[in-house]
């Protein structure tokens, strides 16, 4: 099978095509090439015409690939740099919106989002089932992408690394219990990856995004690459239930109340372990 190699690019071409350097590190995480055909699969997240012709090379560089891909969106309400699509009153139709993500701090990991599961929760969300929405909200908690940046004090990843984001993307970090790495626990809070807000009042919007800027501690490794398109469920499997059941039957049996818990997810463990491993 045809390959393009296609050259990895410098820092400076990985902050202004974010987008491509994730499509390239999902089209080819091991740097061993793209296949011809698998390139053209791919040609309606650019121009068609430029794609094709891309395919019918051995080598590219990261300029060409960017170009080929690059793609204009819809029109959108808002100003920002972030493209999501967003909830903004409770009938639940989401639409093209544009927000501020937060610059990047010392210990944030910059990730563009590949892939986003939905979550029965996301549409008791922006349809406020819970009566506890605020709006306008960027759902999605199950988030997988590729790393662009990263902090100066970050050293888990770097980019081009694959990550996920769960459920959680923050906490005050001193209390009894995220010393415990029972963050969900926290007891001045967690922040949810949506529909709350972090200490500083900044809002946290959610993974149906571009990008993401999470804390480091929050941010969690991928080793398998999402190199199919249909989207597949990321970390709800993975992610600590705040259910009190769960810290309730663990203690009484004299364990530590640290959990990855299955509770409310049962339901979902068949048919996702059949999904997931056919990722």
């Amino acid at each position: 099978m045809p390959r393009v190699s296609v050259k990895q690019p410098d820092a400076s071409g990985m902050k202004e095509h974010p987008r491509e350097f994730a499509l390239l590190h999902q089209l080819d995480p091991e740097s061993k090439g793209i296949e011809s055909q698998k390139l053209t699969e791919y040609a309606d997240r650019g121009d068609e015409s430029k794609v094709k012709e891309l395919a019918g090379k051995s080598e590219a560089s990261f300029e060409d690939f960017a170009a080929a891909f690059k793609k204009t969106g819809p029109a959108v309400d808002g100003k920002g740099n972030c493209l999501a699509w967003a909830a903004r009153d409770s009938t639940g139709e989401l639409a093209p919106f544009k927000f501020d993500r937060r610059e990047l701090r010392a210990d944030d990991v910059c990730m563009q989002v590949t892939y986003c599961g939905m979550c029965h929760s996301d549409v008791h969300q922006i349809k406020d089932d819970w009566g506890n929405s605020k709006f306008p909200m960027v759902p999605g908690h199950e988030c997988l992408g590729v790393v662009v940046d990263v902090g100066k004090e970050v050293s888990k990843f770097k980019p081009g690394d694959l990550a996920a984001v769960g459920c959680m993307v923050d906490s005050c970090g001193s209390c009894e219990r995220c010393k415990q790495d029972d963050e969900q626990y926290c007891m001045t809070g967690m922040t949810p990856t949506y529909n709350g807000k972090y200490a500083d009042g900044e809002v946290a919007q959610g993974g149906y995004s571009t990008y993401m800027v999470v804390k480091e501690h929050f941010v969690l490794r991928s080793q398998t690459a999402c190199t199919r398109r249909p989207p597949r469920p990321c970390c709800a499997l993975a992610s600590p239930s705040t259910h009190p059941c769960a810290t309730t039957v663990l203690t009484r049996r004299g364990r530590r109340s640290r959990s990855w818990a299955w509770v409310g997810w049962a339901t979902w463990w068949s048919s996702s372990q059949r999904l997931l491993g056919s990722m």
